[in-house]
């Protein structure tokens, strides 16, 4: 009898595993704390260069636009950004300095978003 369980149990695992195979994955990565940041400055350059508009123009336009950002997203307004993606307040928590609000933000696949799209 205990052949015949073994048996039925090694039978009903390729079935499982064909479940699992087949069930659609929820992997969620979570961000490598030593994972390098960019700093304004750099993103500056970095703007610059892929550009050409000089720096003193490209900060000005970058603080204008991440204030906005900052001020819709405080709103709990999603803002829907094409070649950056769709960013909406997911929660918030507030402490004594600051308020603190968790965002979502749902890009496209890299294979279907243009790499040098021009908008």
């Amino acid at each position: 009898m205990a052949t015949s369980s073994t048996k039925s149990t090694d039978a009903a695992a390729p079935k499982v595993a064909a479940k699992a195979k087949d069930a659609p994955s929820n992997d969620v990565q979570t961000p490598d704390a030593s994972a390098p940041v960019v700093r304004r400055k750099e993103l500056v350059e970095r703007i610059a260069t892929r550009s050409g508009v000089k720096p003193n123009v490209i900060k000005s336009v970058l603080d204008s636009i991440l204030q906005e950002m900052g001020d819709a997203l405080q709103k709990d307004e999603t803002l829907n950004i094409p070649l950056f993606g769709k960013i909406s307040v997911n929660r918030r928590k507030s402490q004594a300095n600051a308020e603190i609000i968790i965002c979502k933000l749902r890009r496209a696949n890299a294979s279907t978003t243009p790499a040098d799209a021009d908008e």
